[in-house]
């Protein structure tokens, strides 16, 4: 596995040669990759063995809006995908809307700061794979600057959104 960026029309090698991950033809994988203000992961995980999940970090430029990202496979003739999304985090607050303004961890809860300048009733809900709709509601009738609550049990990470409540 080999990772690599463009920048400026220049190449450079962020990982270079692992052999923690090689392709095999034929073998289906997946690749998520998130840059929070340049703290940069990459995962990749075989669908044939979904517990088998590969990972690589590391420190680069926070991403900004107008960004590309793209997913490239050299010298590979079966290659394909079958698709490849950005999510972008707004950055400012829309007035009378909601976003978790931080996220903090008390020892086996999870403490989420909110912005809710209309106090509008929103749920806290939890997912742990983006690819999918399936999101689980944690908490609902909200209205405070800050939810408290426990993490799933059996979770290591997840993703955590508000959403109004339908009230």
């Amino acid at each position: 596995m080999s990772v690599s960026r463009k920048r400026d029309g220049q190449w450079t090698d962020v990982v270079a040669g692992d052999n923690a991950f090689v392709y095999r033809p034929g073998q289906p994988f997946a690749v998520e990759f998130a840059n929070n203000k340049g703290a940069c992961r990459l995962r990749a995980r075989e669908l044939d063995n979904p517990a088998r999940v590969y990972e690589w970090q590391w420190a680069d430029m926070a991403a900004p809006g107008t960004n590309r990202f793209g997913l490239a496979t050299w010298s590979e003739t079966d290659a394909h995908f079958l698709y490849a999304r950005a999510f972008r985090i707004p950055t400012q607050v829309v007035p009378g809307e909601f976003q978790i303004a931080s996220v903090t961890l008390s020892g086996t809860n999870i403490v989420l700061g909110v912005i809710n300048a209309s106090s509008a009733s929103y749920e806290v809900q939890f997912n742990t794979n983006l690819a999918t709709t399936a999101w689980m509601t944690i908490a609902s009738g909200q209205t405070n600057s800050q939810w408290t609550g426990s993490i799933p049990e059996g979770t290591r990470e997840g993703y955590w959104r508000l959403r109004r409540s339908s009230q």
